[in-house]
């Protein structure tokens, strides 16, 4: 997993000392506080993590679950727990004291979960740890203070697991402020698989935090504190990923073929701009295919996270060549995705000369389909050879109060016009209770193809509360250029 921004990468003895995790809000307000977490991984492959793990006050959970755990699962963060994962810790309740437990999940199957005492003392340290059973390999049990409590379970690793050790908050609502403060200690792994072999204590890690939560890491007898941004954890936010730094810094990751070369699938582009000096040449070949994950890809992704409530304004313009054909399937060239694994919520669909905004959004009563699923036309022509600049606003809504809007215009047009406008719908998924925030992707997601390679370019993106924070390259500073064609509200 590749660390940047709120994830900031730490060298030194996590086992020599601790690790602490706490809100920075814990003392004071907070708003809209959704989905939030803290913790330290290793990329390294182990068969088996444990540690010390303890309250350090009583947790003031507001709505949802408080967790603090150790355990196996996805790389990706926030973990996408659809793809499984075993975790064994302590779990607070509103208006609970903490207790232990455990869960268990395979892709595909329903979360075991099991409390295993009624309450624990505020203070109290418990050893806790997943480890592979010797001479059985992909069967792992869980231990609580030295003692098996758990039978031995099929953990068939999807896409690398690695170990964590982890805080999260996972409310029920997108507005809480779930206050907590734990402590890890003596973490250490099990680096080959046998009865006999030996915990290691894990002696180099990398920390990771939401915004808002603040994680302590002492490390050779110095205090590493994260600290908090200074707006609220959901507070609006812009972005900007326009390459104009003349790499991929402003991204979170880049996804492109395991084991591929990445110039080959994604590469800055000086002659073909939008503005600026870059843009980006996005390539799909037959085989392109990222990790595990299903259809063949070069994209890249930041964790803009949009929670319900919430209205945003995005900018972007995207160049198909004048050889452009039909993808396999689907040709996805901005996707705003949820930490689901289904359909996303929102993303634009390029076919042969058209495009299209596929919505899965609402309660995903299967697992997969929204309540509201639908596909709406949005370009009869891409234009081929010109660039196509999109303005879209976004009312973020788990019910039926959200909106979703598009503006657009081909490169040598003065304003633009409305492509698309959907009002009364929700644009955020909702599974099992829980409103998934999202992910921003751009490049190009296609089905698999044995024959045919894809080329588009991309540039400017930008995210932003207001319209005339998308600057002068898609509006003037009245917002005049698309006012006169905006609908009525």
């Amino acid at each position: 997993m590749r660390v940047s921004r709120w994830a900031t990468a730490l060298a030194g003895a996590l086992a020599a000392a601790c690790l602490l995790a706490a809100p920075t809000w814990a003392d004071g307000a907070c708003t809209d506080a959704g989905y939030t977490e803290g913790g330290a991984s290793t990329g390294a492959h182990t068969h088996g993590i444990s540690a010390h793990v303890r309250p350090l006050s009583r947790p003031n959970v507001q709505n949802g679950v408080v967790t603090a755990w150790v355990g196996i699962g996805p790389t990706n963060t926030p973990p996408d727990k659809l793809l499984g994962f075993l975790h064994v810790g302590v779990i607070a309740l509103p208006g609970q004291s903490p207790r232990l437990f455990w869960e268990y999940r395979q892709p595909g199957t329903a979360t075991t979960i099991r409390h295993l005492r009624k309450y624990i003392r505020i203070g109290t340290r418990h050893r806790v740890a997943v480890r592979e059973v010797a001479g059985r390999p992909g069967r792992w049990r869980v231990w609580i203070d030295r003692r098996i409590v758990s039978p031995a379970m099929n953990v068939r690793r999807v896409g690398g697991w690695r170990p964590r050790v982890m805080i999260e908050s996972l409310p029920d609502r997108t507005t809480s402020c779930n206050n907590f403060r734990y402590r890890f200690s003596r973490v250490s792994v099990v680096r080959r698989l046998g009865t006999h072999q030996p915990w290691r204590r894990l002696v180099r890690a990398y920390t990771f935090r939401s915004p808002g939560v603040g994680v302590t890491h002492p490390a050779h007898s110095a205090l590493v504190t994260l600290k908090a941004p200074s707006q609220p954890p959901n507070a609006p936010k812009s972005f900007r990923g326009d390459w104009e730094t003349g790499d991929f810094s402003q991204w979170r990751q880049i996804q492109y073929k395991t084991g591929g070369v990445l110039s080959d699938q994604v590469a800055l582009e000086s002659d073909v701009v939008r503005q600026g000096r870059y843009a980006v040449r996005f390539t799909v070949r037959p085989g392109d295919r990222y990790s595990t994950t299903g259809g063949e890809r070069s994209e890249v992704w930041w964790m803009s996270r949009e929670s319900s409530g919430q209205d945003y304004w995005y900018g972007w313009s995207t160049l198909f060549p004048t050889d452009w054909t039909a993808p396999a399937a689907y040709g996805l060239f901005l996707q705003w995705h949820s930490l689901n694994s289904v359909p996303p919520p929102i993303a634009f669909d390029a076919r042969g000369d058209t495009a299209v905004v596929n919505v899965n959004t609402g309660d995903l009563t299967d697992g997969r389909i929204g309540t509201n699923r639908a596909q709406y036309p949005l370009l009869s022509t891409l234009s081929k050879g010109l660039w196509n600049d999109f303005i879209v606003h976004v009312h973020w809504a788990a019910d039926s109060t959200g909106s979703l809007t598009v503006w657009h215009r081909v490169q040598g047009q003065q304003t633009y016009t409305v492509a698309l406008d959907v009002q009364n719908i929700p644009t955020l998924q909702t599974l099992d209770g829980f409103v998934s925030p999202n992910y921003v992707k751009l490049g190009l997601y296609r089905g698999n193809d044995a024959v045919n390679v894809n080329t588009l370019y991309q540039d400017d993106f930008r995210m932003t509360p207001t319209l005339t924070g998308l600057g002068a390259s898609f509006v003037d500073s009245s917002g005049a250029a698309i006012q006169a064609e905006e609908p009525a509200p």
